[in-house]
Order: C-alpha cells, then sequence, then structure tokens
C-alpha cells in the first residue's frame, strides 16, 4: 500500500465517521419525541368563533401513570390578558390512558383584522423514581389559531 492510498484510506474514514454521527444525531431527534409517554391528537388547533371550547386529548404511551400540566401562552408576550385557559390545568393520565382538555375562551376582545396565534404547552410530570434517581419529563408546544374576524362583538 503506497502513500497515496493510506491517504484516501484516512480520509474515507473521517467521511464515514462524520456520516454515522450525523446519522446519529438526526436518529436522535427524530426519536426524540418517542421518549415522551404523553403526547396530543394534533400539533395545531383551529378556534372557530362559533365553538365556545377546543378539544385536546392526551394520549399517554406508558404503562405507568404520568401527570401533566397545561397552559395557554400569547406568543406576542406584551398582551398578558389570558385570551383561553385550559381545564383541566393539571391531571393525571393512567398508563396507556387518554385525557380530554378543553380550552375555553376567556376573552371576548380580540383582533378582528388578523390572525391570532397562541401556544398550547404540556409538560409532562413522570412518576417518582422508586430508587431515588432523577427522572425527566418531556414538554410539547403546539399552537392554537384564531382566523380574523371569528368572533362577534370583537372591538
Amino acid at each position: 500500500m503506497n502513500l497515496i492510498d493510506c491517504k484516501r484510506l484516512c480520509v474515507n474514514r473521517k467521511q464515514l465517521r462524520v456520516g454515522i454521527l450525523a446519522a446519529f444525531g438526526v436518529m436522535s431527534l427524530a426519536m426524540s419525541n418517542a421518549w415522551a409517554a404523553l403526547s396530543v391528537d394534533q400539533s395545531r388547533y383551529i378556534f372557530e368563533g362559533d365553538k365556545e371550547a377546543v378539544s385536546i386529548v392526551v394520549e399517554n404511551a406508558s404503562p405507568k401513570t404520568y401527570g401533566g400540566q397545561t397552559w395557554i401562552e400569547n406568543i406576542k408576550e406584551t398582551d398578558l390578558r389570558p385570551t383561553f385557559v385550559v381545564t383541566p390545568p393539571f391531571f393525571k393520565v393512567p398508563g396507556n390512558g387518554k385525557q380530554v382538555l378543553r380550552v375555553i375562551k376567556a376573552l371576548e376582545q380580540m383582533p378582528e383584522d388578523k390572525e391570532s396565534i397562541y401556544w398550547v404547552s404540556l409538560q409532562e410530570i413522570p412518576p417518582k423514581n422508586k430508587d431515588g434517581g432523577v427522572v425527566g419529563g418531556a414538554a410539547y408546544q403546539g399552537e392554537i389559531v384564531v382566523p380574523s374576524g371569528e368572533f362577534d362583538g370583537r372591538a
């Protein structure tokens, strides 16, 4: 084997290492949702003006009971008025079970000339570890969209 062949072999090994690391990175990003026990049925919810509430179905893919916390955030942080509330804000989902959440409008006055977008957040609360170790939970964030001109009586 001559010097040129050795250099090619070293370059090919480096490319192979980079390719393997990139593949593992992509796989870990794709699997990050697979580690979460709780998941929701959609990533975007449209709140039509004639409806009083929108339902969100939370599913537990784990055989263990998990807790959850939900809240709504206004993307425009200068407006701190609660436009929507989620009920229940804290809940338990039995192993392999489901929980239905309701997003209820709390504010009638919304912009009529533009679409409004809010974040619905779900924080997973894992069960206590029996041997006292540290446990982590996953978080999810989706959108609630209110099309322009949807609510009657808006200012």
